[in-house]
C-alpha cells in the first residue's frame, strides 16, 4: 500500500498509507534511488533533461558519442537498474558494428532480500497507475507472511508485487515481460491460492517458450541456454560464464540448474507446426464466414419473376435443392473421413497428417460454401433450426482449434492445450446428433 502523509511534528510519529490504515514509528528512510551523473556531457554541450538524452540507438546529440545505463534519458525515462542497462550496451553495440536494433524501453524489475524476506516488483503496479483500465488482484495469505498483487490491462499481465518466496515466480517475471494474458480460472486460482498456475500447470523452465527470457538482467532467454547446453555447456558454471545468465543478481540460479538437470531435452522448443501459416488463414477465414452467416439477415427472396437471374433458384428448385444438399453431404462424409488419418493406421501411411489437417480445415470452408448455396444464410425453424446450428457450432469449434493449433508456440504450453483440449471435445461432441438430424431432415424432405 502506498504512503500517503509522513504525520509528526517536530518528529515523524506515523505513516499514513492510501488504504487510511496508520504504522506507528519514530523513523523513516527514504530510499530515493540515485542521482544520474552527466557533467561530462554538459562540458561537452550533448543535449540532456534529467539524464544525457539519447535515441532509439543509444545515440547523444553526436551521433560518435552514446550514452547507456543510470545516466542516460530514453523518451523521458530514466533506468536505475543493471538489466535495463545491459539492454541498452546490447542495442548501443549492435548499431556501432552496423546492426539495426532499436531500444523500445525496458521493464523495470526489482528482486531484493528485505531483512530475510523476498521481495519482488515489476512492470506498472501500484499507485502510480490511475488508468481505469487497470484491475488488481491480491493474495494474502492468513498469517500475512505472503502478499501478492498482480496488476491487468485488458487481460493481460502488466505487474507484479510480491512479497515472501514465490516458487512460480520466475515464470510470474516471464509473463509481465511479455505481456502474456491471464484467463479468468488463472486469476481465480491465485485469489485463492496466490498461484497463478495449479500443480499441473506449474510446468519446468525447460517447456517455456524457446523466446521467454530467463535472466532478466542480461536478457538471455531459454532458447538461448538451451542452445549454449547442446553447444557442450553442462555446468552451471560454464551456462553462466558463456551466456551471462545468473552472473549479475543470481537470482535465477535456480532456473538454469532446472535447465540443467533436464539438460537432453532443454534445447527442445515449441516449435510452429508446419504450415502454421496456411492452416492460420483458413481456420480465421472459417471462423469468421460462420460468424457472418449467423449474424448477417438472410438473403431475401425475388420479388419479380421478370427478374433475368434469380438466386433463389437454388433453394427453391428441387434439382438445385438436392444437389446443394448432398453436396453438402458427401464434404461432410469427407470430413469424417480425414479425421481416420490420426486414429486409423492404414490411414496414417497415406501422406503427411499436417496436410490432411489443412484439407479437413478447408473441407470446413467448402461446407460453409455449401450452406450458403442450399439455405440463402437460413437459419431455419425447428428440426432445421436444430441441425443448422449443430452444423455451424462444428465449424465454429473446428476453426478455433484450428487456429489454437496454428499458434500454439505463440502460448503458454498449458494454456494452448486447454484450449486445444474443449475445442476438441465441443467438436466430437456435436459430430454425435448431426447423423440423427440429417436423417430425419432427408426423410421429411422426401415425405413432404
Amino acid at each position: 500500500v502506498g504512503v500517503k502523509e509522513v504525520a509528526g511534528d517536530v518528529r515523524v510519529k506515523q505513516l499514513i498509507l492510501h488504504d487510511k490504515s496508520i504504522i506507528d514509528c519514530d523513523t523513516v528512510i527514504v530510499c530515493t534511488g540515485i542521482r544520474q551523473n552527466i557533467e561530462l556531457a554538459k562540458n561537452a554541450r550533448l543535449a540532456f533533461g534529467q539524464g544525457i538524452k539519447v535515441d532509439d540507438y543509444m545515440r547523444t546529440a553526436d551521433p560518435d558519442i552514446y550514452a547507456v545505463g543510470e545516466c542516460a534519458e530514453h523518451n523521458g525515462r530514466l533506468y536505475g537498474l543493471v538489466g535495463p542497462g545491459f539492454e541498452q550496451a546490447g542495442v548501443a553495440v549492435h548499431h556501432m558494428l552496423g546492426g539495426k536494433a532499436n531500444y523500445r524501453g525496458s521493464i523495470a524489475a526489482t528482486r531484493l532480500k528485505v531483512l530475510g524476506q523476498s521481495v519482488f516488483s515489476m512492470g506498472d503496479i501500484g499507485d502510480a497507475m490511475p488508468d481505469p483500465g487497470y484491475r488488481y488482484y491480491i493474495y494474502r495469505s492468513e498469517d500475512n507472511r505472503v502478499y501478492r498483487n498482480l496488476a491487468t490491462f485488458r487481460g493481460a499481465l502488466r505487474g507484479v508485487i510480491a512479497y515472501g518466496e514465490w516458487q512460480q515466480l520466475g515464470r510470474v517475471q516471464e509473463a509481465v515481460t511479455k505481456k502474456r494474458r491471464l484467463f479468468p480460472w488463472h486469476l481465480r486460482h491465485f485469489t485463492k491460492t496466490g498461484d497463478l498456475w495449479s500443480a499441473q500447470e506449474a510446468v519446468s523452465v525447460c517447456d517455456w517458450p524457446a523466446d521467454a527470457t530467463v535472466c532478466n538482467c542480461t536478457g538471455v532467454t531459454r532458447g538461448g541456454l538451451g542452445d549454449a547446453i547442446a553447444l557442450g555447456c553442462h555446468s552451471f558454471a560454464t551456462l553462466s560464464q558463456r551466456t551471462g545468465a545468473a552472473s549479475v543478481c543470481g537470482s535465477c540460479k535456480p532456473l538454469l540448474v532446472q535447465l540443467l538437470a533436464a539438460s537432453e531435452g532443454a534445447d527442445e522448443a515449441v516449435v510452429p507446426i508446419k504450415s502454421e501459416t496456411s492452416l492460420s488463414v483458413v481456420a480465421l477465414a472459417a471462423l469468421l464466414l460462420a460468424l457472418f452467416f449467423i449474424l448477417t439477415p438472410a438473403i431475401p427472396y425475388s420479388d419479380s419473376v421478370q427478374s433475368s437471374f434469380q438466386i433463389d433458384y437454388l433453394w427453391l428448385d428441387s434439382f438445385w435443392k438436392q444437389f446443394t444438399g448432398y453436396s453438402l453431404l458427401a464434404v461432410t462424409a469427407a470430413g469424417l473421413v480425414l479425421s481416420l488419418r490420426k486414429r486409423a493406421q492404414w490411414a496414417k501411411k497415406l501422406g503427411a497428417f499436417v496436410s490432411w489437417r489443412l484439407l479437413h480445415t478447408v473441407l470446413g470452408l467448402l461446407l460453409l460454401a455449401a450452406l450458403y448455396f442450399h439455405t440463402g444464410m437460413r437459419l431455419g425453424n425447428q428440426l432445421n433450426f436444430a441441425l443448422m446450428s449443430v452444423f455451424l457450432l462444428i465449424l465454429i469449434t473446428g476453426a478455433a482449434m484450428g487456429l489454437v493449433i496454428a499458434n500454439e508456440q505463440k502460448l503458454d504450453r498449458f494454456t494452448a492445450q486447454r484450449l486445444r483440449k474443449w475445442m476438441f471435445w465441443g467438436h466430437l461432441i456435436l459430430f454425435w446428433p448431426l447423423p440423427i438430424l440429417l436423417g430425419f431432415h432427408i426423410l421429411s424432405a422426401y415425405y413432404f
